[in-house]
């Protein structure tokens, strides 16, 4: 009677009895096996695929072009993996339906398992890596991934080239040299622009980009406080600003200048939008720019539900979308002057006198209930 081996091994077919055998057929056999290039460039990979794949793309060129290229004119440059086109159509063609990996935790949603995976480390397990230099030169910073790690010991504590703009009277410099590249086309070349936005008539280069500016119009943003996530309805917006962990990924903090009118009324502001406040309050002299911001944080605010949010949001919405509409057109600048007197107008309006700070306490009481 021939004796059954119904364990083989995946790289050879030689088969065993047990899976113990197997597993000491692999190691001694196969586990420091390296896949070479059989076009013998000379490269080699642990696992079969990873060999595949190269041969496919390095040496067969076959390329995986997507496709929507003849339905929504995308201009997206042929890909060399399948995953990596299934990554580009999720992202750019299918919106919150391509996102198919949803937290657990809170309401974010994911195209790829791994950066979910990084998503609840970092933001909710809080294992955020250091900064290398955090004893060196004090650098409290933390990230989510190893690479935001990566980029800012690139930007702020190596020491690395500069890339300058090949304009002559463009003074910026860029770490990376496809970042110069970039702006220089953007900035100083005339490139044409074909695409126009169907509401207000503002002009782009790409069409990815005229679709995304296009759903600023036919979006409902979310009524809370420093979200920016728009929705196709507004029951979807209201929705997402109940959730009791909307935003919970989010530090917000408050201006610490006792009589600016945000700090008096509560305003909570995330991190870029509190530095560009603050640095309003250093342009207009109401600080001197030696003083340090000292991020002080704040609570995510209350989120109060009242019965005519809906009905003003509808409003609010329908309004600038007429508004669009009707002015088809992307608004001149205005004259230096007007820009100075409006800076004046904002100033008077930001800071506070002792006497107003009574008022607009009561008046936020009146209005919501406090």
């Amino acid at each position: 009677m021939p004796v059954v081996k119904p364990f083989k091994c995946p790289e050879c077919k030689k088969g065993y009895g047990s899976q113990s055998g197997l597993r000491e057929h692999v190691n001694t056999a196969h586990k420091h096996k390296r896949h070479r290039c059989p076009y013998g460039c000379g490269k080699s990979y642990s696992q079969w695929n990873g060999m595949n794949a190269h041969v496919k793309a390095d040496h067969e060129n076959t390329v995986y072009p997507c496709p929507y290229k003849e339905k929504e004119g995308c201009k997206a440059k042929d890909f060399k993996q399948k995953r990596s086109l299934n990554d580009h159509i999720a992202k750019k063609h299918k919106g919150e339906e391509g996102k198919s990996y949803k937290c657990p935790d809170c309401s974010k949603k994911y195209t790829q398992s791994h950066n979910l995976a990084k998503h609840v480390k970092a933001t909710h397990e809080g294992v955020r890596p250091p900064c290398p230099y955090k004893e060196e030169d004090e650098c409290e910073a933390d990230f989510a991934t190893p690479d935001g790690v990566k980029q800012h010991v690139r930007a702020i504590h190596g020491d690395w080239p500069r890339f300058p703009c090949r304009a002559n009277d463009c003074t910026k410099t860029f770490k990376r040299e496809d970042y110069a590249t970039s702006h220089y086309n953007r900035v100083h070349v005339d490139a044409p622009l074909p695409y126009s936005c169907g509401f207000c008539g503002k002009k782009f280069q790409f069409l990815p980009s005229k679709i995304s500016h296009e759903e600023k119009h036919t979006q409902h943003a979310c009524p809370r406080n420093s979200c920016y996530q728009g929705f196709s309805c507004i029951e979807e917006a209201l929705e997402h600003a109940k959730d009791p962990q909307h935003r919970s990924d989010q530090q917000l903090y408050e201006c610490p200048l006792k009589n600016c009118r945000l700090a008096i009324i509560g305003k909570a502001l995330d991190k870029p939008s509190l530095v560009k406040h603050w640095n309003m309050h250093i342009k207009r002299e109401h600080i001197s720019n030696e003083l340090e911001l000292v991020y002080k944080e704040a609570k995510q605010p209350l989120f109060r539900d009242i019965p005519i949010l809906g009905s003003i949001m509808a409003n609010n919405h329908s309004i600038l979308l007429a508004s669009a509409s009707l002015d088809n057109a992307v608004p001149e600048p205005e004259e230096d002057a007007d820009e100075d007197d409006q800076g004046d107008e904002e100033e008077d309006k930001i800071l506070v006198s002792n006497d107003e700070d009574i008022n607009i306490l009561e008046q936020n009481k009146v209005w919501w209930g406090m």
